[in-house]
């Protein structure tokens, strides 16, 4: 039987580890990334590469050397380093003398890669474990927003994985919780997926028309693109600051931050730009998160 293992995708880690467990197979769970194990993936990953892809590599060199020898990870086929990290940390894995499959799904070929890794599964049965997924994601989703008991509200912006995934953002969602302030990312899972099946046509339309015209047509890599529609959405609503988190070395983010910039002065939303690398400094970050919640309070209370 496979060992399979995958990276730790935040709140949606349980909800991976039940899908492919549902499958027949045997899963090396995916432990939070913390600093002694940090450190591995940094060594080998080139100097530049973003978080994200050393947080990747870190999880899976954890996950081999507890046995596992199949490793899934997701290629979105879009136009930044993500769609690369599959080739990059299977080069580096077996020079370091692992031996593993790697396995990469991607929305074109999902029914052909389960029925890889559980060829003897039923199509019937595979759609019982797909939608029982799918509701195990909005599930934990609204148990999250359920979390959300503060005075202000904060719309998250910025690349996917550093979004959702706590070891890649210092845990930024909940110590804005704990500052007071109600929390919504504006690319979850399930938008993820959505966008991935080509599925949200029609949500946030009058959003992305502006932000199209602010790029004058042009795309902008990775999840940027996402990051600016998503910010208008929060500075048209009833949201009271914008924050934009980003690996250090994000081309796309990039791009998008002084677009977002524009957005924000244009509604009048306080926003904040946090970029993280593996040297970035926690109490730093906690200060400046404190003291953006605070400037948010102090405006609305002059209203």
């Amino acid at each position: 039987m496979r060992k399979i293992s995958f990276p730790r995708i935040g709140i949606y880690t349980e909800v991976g580890i039940r899908f492919f467990k549902s499958l027949g197979l045997e899963v090396i769970e995916p432990k939070p990334v913390g600093r002694k194990i940090l450190e591995k993936g940094v060594l080998h990953s080139p100097e530049m590469m973003c978080l994200p892809f050393k947080i990747v590599l870190s999880s899976f060199i954890q996950a081999l050397e507890e046995g596992a020898d199949t490793l899934i990870m997701y290629n979105s086929q879009g136009f930044c380093r993500f769609r690369c990290y599959y080739v990059l940390a299977e080069t580096i894995l077996k020079d370091m003398g692992y031996k593993f499959e790697m396995i990469v799904p991607k929305a074109k070929n999902l029914l052909s890669w389960i029925f890889k890794l559980a060829p003897g599964i039923s199509l019937n049965k595979l759609i019982k474990i797909v939608k029982q997924t799918w509701n195990d994601i909005k599930r934990v989703e609204e148990e999250d927003r359920k979390k959300n008991k503060g005075d202000i509200n904060i719309g998250i912006v910025g690349e996917f994985y550093t979004c959702i995934e706590p070891s890649a953002n210092l845990n930024l969602v909940s110590k804005l919780r704990s500052y007071g302030a109600n929390v919504d990312i504006g690319l979850n899972v399930t938008n993820f997926i959505k966008h991935g099946l080509k599925l949200d046509i029609f949500s946030k339309r009058s959003e992305k028309r502006e932000a199209k015209r602010m790029v004058k047509g042009e795309i902008i890599a990775g999840h940027g693109f996402d990051s600016l529609y998503n910010s208008i959405y929060f500075a048209k609503r009833d949201y009271d600051g914008i924050i934009l988190a980003m690996p250090l070395t994000c081309m796309p983010e990039c791009v998008a931050e002084p677009l977002i910039q524009k957005v924000c002065e244009k509604y009048r939303k306080p926003f904040m730009v946090l970029r993280f690398d593996e040297n970035v400094s926690e109490v730093n970050m906690d200060n400046r998160i404190n003291a953006f919640c605070e400037l948010i309070r102090r405006k609305k209370w002059k209203k």
